[in-house]
């Protein structure tokens, strides 16, 4: 099971129902994936039913108002950091995720690629192609799975 988290503000800037679509795709594809949304907003509606019609009800946890340590060991405990956000300012917990060297899969919003660059566990896809998004996240997921058999790719 593929564990992908965001930590964003539940608003449009986030670009939530992009990462909702994305793991939505996967799903179809045959990949298990648990989803974490951790924020808040006035999105929050928006988001219960965009999840909700993706059918992702029992793969997508909305944790609203997590407190610092519970958004930290949540970022620890997923495989990639989700960032499908589509303007500037809604790259929260990306800075936190960077620093303990988590795979991050992103949107080209400006912002985020300046933050990202350099970075080699970045993946950067066309902002609003859910398609490449559920890509990106495929291929880190199973790289992830090589890594935690002991298969190639693992370090």
């Amino acid at each position: 099971m593929l564990r992908v988290i965001t930590v964003a503000a539940l608003d449009w800037r986030s670009g939530l129902e992009y990462g909702l679509e994305a793991v939505h795709r996967l799903t179809q594809r045959g990949t298990p994936a648990h989803y974490t949304i951790i924020g808040a907003g006035s999105f929050l509606e928006a988001v219960v039913v965009a999840r909700r019609e993706f059918a992702l009800d029992g793969q997508v946890e909305i944790l609203l108002n997590a407190d610092e340590a519970r958004v930290a060991e949540q970022v620890q405990q997923a495989e990639v950091f989700l960032l499908p956000c589509v303007a500037p300012g809604a790259s929260h917990g990306l800075a936190a995720a960077v620093a303990i060297g988590k795979p991050v899969v992103a949107f080209d919003q400006a912002e985020v690629v300046a933050a990202l660059r350099g970075y080699a566990a970045a993946r950067v896809v066309p902002r609003r192609d859910t398609a490449a998004l559920a890509d990106a996240l495929s291929a880190v997921g199973e790289l992830a799975q090589r890594h935690i058999s002991g298969g190639e790719g693992g370090d």
